[in-house]
């Protein structure tokens, strides 16, 4: 704390003792920020992330899917089919009489006669 004390006060100088405001230096522009590598890319129409790979001059270079799956997944979504690679629906399966009823019969017992 004592040598805090020792400090001499802030006094704010003279306005006459004020040097000359800088000159202006004209910033130069900077440099343009690279985006992101890897990027990622949202197709609203297909519903898909896309993971896009950037080479140095900034371009598209590979993407996940690639272009070719791209074009697949579109062509699907225009003629209205599953996407490519999604499981086909399960066939509807026959439903089976529970055990011990005798088809044609509402309720009933397989062993009595109707009363």
């Amino acid at each position: 704390m004592d040598a805090i004390s020792r400090l001499p006060p802030l006094v704010a100088p003279h306005p006459a003792q004020r040097s000359a405001p800088a000159p202006e230096v004209e910033a130069s522009p900077s440099p343009a920020i690279p985006p992101p590598n890897p990027s990622l890319a949202f197709d609203p129409a297909l519903g898909l992330l896309v993971l896009e790979f950037r080479d140095r001059a900034g371009e598209v270079a590979r993407s996940i899917p690639t272009e070719r799956e791209l074009l697949a997944y579109r062509i699907a979504h225009l003629r209205g089919e599953p996407p490519p690679g999604t499981p086909a629906a399960p066939a509807p399966q026959a439903t089976t009489p529970a055990a011990g009823s005798v088809p044609g019969r509402a309720g009933g017992n397989p062993g009595k006669a109707p009363g």
